[in-house]
């Protein structure tokens, strides 16, 4: 998955601008690399983010370069809803990282079918 990115000069306040034209105040920083702000599609990247999640490595495209990132954090506005900030963690391909994986149950079990017991979810990720 790819998602083109334009670097920013626009910072703090005068970032409403840059959402009134549908693009997103974003952050790029890993290990051992210097910290990026960028702008994002907001519609391409709700688009990616649905598919992608936080632990699908996607490349970010640069200036036509592409840079292996997960999508670190969201920032949500608190009354809406709506996705006000994005920060990617550039990836290092020749480092670990930890990352969460969600846990997707799929069909049901005949003892839950046939009423005799209860599915208990405990953990969402591993």
């Amino acid at each position: 998955m790819e998602l083109k990115v334009e670097k920013r000069e626009t910072l703090g306040k005068k970032v409403k601008a840059l959402r009134r034209q549908g693009f997103l105040p974003a952050e790029l920083y890993g290990h051992g690399f210097s910290n990026l702000h960028l702008a994002v599609n907001a519609k391409n990247f709700e688009k990616i983010y649905k598919e992608a999640g936080e632990n699908t490595v996607i490349n970010v495209i640069i200036d036509g370069v592409a840079k292996p990132a997960l999508i670190y954090d969201i920032q949500l506005h608190p009354l809406s809803g709506a996705i006000e900030t994005v920060d990617f963690y550039e990836v290092r391909m020749d480092e670990e990282i930890e990352t969460a994986v969600p846990l997707e149950f799929v069909g049901e079990s005949a003892v839950v079918k046939d009423g005799l017991g209860v599915f208990i979810k405990t953990m969402d990720e591993i």
